[in-house]
């Protein structure tokens, strides 16, 4: 009966122990909203709150995580918030989306039944973003051991008019075997000012031959640098930069002018296409266009009589 006594006076202590190092479970923290929708290259801020709870806290660790492919991290302020005094607090990058943020105190614990905001974070939304993604809190330890939370959204708002269009000036090019002729890549919209830039123009090579490029009268006649190359027998890579001369938004009119050439024999159809859109026209919109083959004049010969009537 003795150790039966023990056993259980033993158990109501560990009892006791356990539930006092989870008052935690009772903590919430979470993003301050539930949906974060901005455009792309805009910057903005995520205040983690914390509500709730019977306990103090003097040591915290937790993880956020975000999707790098549309928002990039640009740093935190501790000022202003429940962590301001603390001894230590830091953030820092374990992975690409996701950060750790943790902290510990001897003095200024945060009492039970605290709300406010623990950190801020600051993010941009990248210029070729799309989509949404969830921002979510994970790895909660220390004194916020079995915290709940609840996960937000950021989504990429549609603004169309924010961003630069880079596309063939026409939607169908049509020549016969033997032409030459010209792609006009024209830009037009109402995005960032454009100091540098590149993208990648596909082309149906088995049908079109890559002659030259021409940025006079163009939007880049005066850059300081421009330059095209092919990356293979099918992709050509025009890219460029300047301090002076910059194009300013809004903007329309040509980047730069291509000469094909059809080769002989050819047939069919193809596409152009563009895309890898980089710097100043990172994220820009594009639409593609077709390139066919026709029949040259004098394409059939024709075999009749001189004359319609003899009589």
């Amino acid at each position: 009966m003795r150790n039966r006594f023990f056993i259980f006076f033993f158990v109501m202590i560990l009892m006791n122990l356990f539930a006092s190092d989870h008052v935690s479970g009772q903590w919430h923290i979470s993003p301050d909203e539930s949906l974060y929708e901005y455009n792309r290259g805009e910057s903005f801020s995520i205040e983690i709150r914390l509500s709730g709870s019977d306990g103090t806290i003097s040591a915290l660790g937790m993880d956020f995580h975000y999707p790098e492919t549309i928002i990039q991290y640009d740093g935190h302020t501790f000022s202003g918030t429940l962590l301001e005094a603390w001894m230590f607090k830091d953030i820092s990058q374990l992975s690409a989306g996701t950060i750790r943020i943790a902290g510990f105190t001897s003095s200024g614990a945060i009492d039970a039944g605290t709300t406010g905001t623990l950190v801020v974070l600051n993010f941009t939304v990248l210029n070729d973003a799309s989509a949404e993604g969830d921002l979510t809190l994970t790895g909660f330890t220390d004194n916020i051991a079995g915290a709940t939370t609840s996960a937000a959204i950021i989504r990429v708002a549609s603004s169309p008019a924010d961003v630069w269009d880079v596309s063939p000036s026409d939607s169908l090019y049509e020549y016969s075997p033997g032409s030459s002729f010209m792609v006009d890549i024209k830009l037009q919209g109402d995005g960032d000012d454009i100091g540098s830039l590149g993208f990648d123009l596909s082309f149906p090579n088995s049908l079109l031959d890559y002659d030259s490029t021409n940025f006079e009268g163009t939007l880049l006649d005066l850059w300081q640098f421009r330059d095209a190359n092919l990356l293979a027998d099918d992709t050509l890579r025009i890219a460029g930069f300047t301090t002076t001369g910059q194009i300013t938004a809004p903007a329309e009119g040509i980047l730069v002018s291509i000469h094909f050439t059809v080769k002989p024999g050819a047939d069919g159809e193809g596409q152009f296409t563009l895309d890898g859109f980089t710097d100043g026209l990172a994220g820009s919109t594009t639409s593609p266009a077709t390139f066919r083959t026709k029949a040259g004049p004098g394409g059939e010969w024709d075999v009749s009589p001189s004359n319609m009537l003899y009589e």
